[in-house]
């Protein structure tokens, strides 16, 4: 009565086990393929047009930031440059 016990408690542990992922075939693959690049192409000019639009923005946006960030940081060796000078 124990082995039978222990086989159906082995055999419970093993068959409770998760089911594998579904898989993909070639052919539906190729039609996942073949409708996302019809849609890159059918967005593309838009996306673009978007991203000219949007470009003068961006990079203003990112030279400020690159700006404040350095002028912090000579801020900061100037600051320390007059202790330095005011401990001398």
């Amino acid at each position: 009565m124990k082995n039978i016990s222990l086989a159906l408690l082995l055999f419970w542990i093993i068959g409770c086990t998760p089911e594998a992922p579904p898989t993909i075939n070639a052919e539906d693959r190729k039609l996942i393929d073949s409708l996302y690049l019809k849609q890159v192409e059918m967005r593309k000019p838009e996306l673009d047009s978007l991203c000219n639009l949007t470009f003068d923005v961006r990079v203003r946006s990112i030279v400020d930031s690159v700006l404040a960030e350095r002028q912090e940081e000579i801020d900061a060796r100037v600051q320390k440059l007059n202790e330095i000078k005011a401990a001398q």
